[in-house]
């Protein structure tokens, strides 16, 4: 699945806008993508002009259950 999604994310890049949602930081993708390499390439092309959103707040999801 790691190698899909960075297919795609490669092929995006630079291309149009990605957003992202997650509820792991970074320093946890590469565990659970289980590829250092890939998941350093990905983030790399990520990270490449974009803005970063760290919402720390209640998940306004699980508030209103």
């Amino acid at each position: 699945e790691a190698n899909m999604l960075f297919g795609l994310i490669n092929k995006l890049y630079q291309q149009t806008s990605i957003i992202i949602t997650s509820n792991k930081g970074f320093e946890e993708w590469r565990e659970f993508l289980g590829d250092p390499v890939i998941t350093s390439a990905m983030l790399d092309r990520l990270m490449y002009k974009c803005e970063l959103f760290n919402i720390t707040a209640d998940s306004y999801r699980l508030k209103h259950r």
